[in-house]
Formats: C-alpha cells, structure tokens, sequence
C-alpha cells in the first residue's frame, strides 16, 4: 500500500474521481460479513475504485466507536506534533473503500493518496468473474486493531 504523506495539507481536489468500476458487486463473503466482487473479468493493472477520503478527527477523538475503528484508514506516516498527541488522522473512504476484505497476498494495490483525500485501487493480477477482491490493510493493522479494540473494552 502507498501512502502520500501530508497531515495538514492544502486539498487540491480533482474535479471527477472515477468512483467504483461498473465490474464491481457488493456481496455476502465467505471471508467476513461483506466483501466486494466482480461481475465480469478485470484485467490486470485495471483501475478498480477510485474512492473520496472523508476526513474525520484525530484518532484519540473517536476510538470509543467500537464499530467505525475497523472500516477507517490511517495516515500512520504523518509524525507531526499534533498527531503525536492525538493519534493519527482517520480517514473514512467512500464508495465501496472502506468494504474491501483483507488478505496477505490481496490482487490489488491501493494508493492512498492523504494530500488529495483520495483511494485508488488497481488489479494487479487478472480478476475472474465472482471472485472476491481483496487490499491489504498493511502490516501493522491486527496490532493496532487489538490495541484499540482493547483500550475501548470490547
């Protein structure tokens, strides 16, 4: 997952995003609860979403809910003073963005551009009609996920 730095930055939107490809479903998943799915086949390197970031708080300001910490995304790279003291910025992607299951070895590369409060995800592999489509949360997800779910009481 590539991330673009910035905390505070000046947003420079672009005038159209592509939102969700025409190829894409929202379906039951044998993995967890949702997932999203192809209807037909994509090809590798195929931009698949292309997802506003809704700006949200600072980590610290909203952990309590127990439901909305396991579907925002992070800016982790930011090492800024505010975001030493209130946790990283969190970020609700719309569209399908915030639905997509994880997987180790997911068949897509996702951009998450901060500066511009944008997600793009790309195929990086041929994607089969119905199967599932997976991101990667990145590595230290689980860890913090526990963490907090554990700071909240759940």
């Amino acid at each position: 997952m590539e991330q673009i730095k910035k905390c505070n930055p000046t947003v420079i939107l672009s005038t159209t995003l592509n939102g969700p490809n025409t190829k894409l479903d929202l379906r039951t998943s044998p993995i967890h609860g949702h997932g999203i799915f192809s209807n037909a086949e994509i090809s590798e390197g195929e931009l698949i979403e292309e997802a506003k970031l809704l700006k949200l708080s600072f980590r610290s300001k909203i952990f309590q809910d127990s439901i909305l910490v396991n579907y925002v995304w992070v800016n982790d790279s930011c090492n800024c003073e505010q975001c030493q003291k209130e946790g990283m910025e969190q970020y609700l992607a719309l569209g399908y963005g915030s639905i997509y299951n994880h997987s180790k070895n997911p068949n897509t590369k996702m951009k998450l551009d901060f500066e511009n409060e944008t997600m793009k995800i790309y195929s990086t592999r041929k994607i089969e009609k119905d199967e599932e489509i997976f991101v990667s949360y990145g590595p230290k997800y689980w860890l913090i996920r526990d963490f907090w779910k554990k700071a909240i009481g759940e």
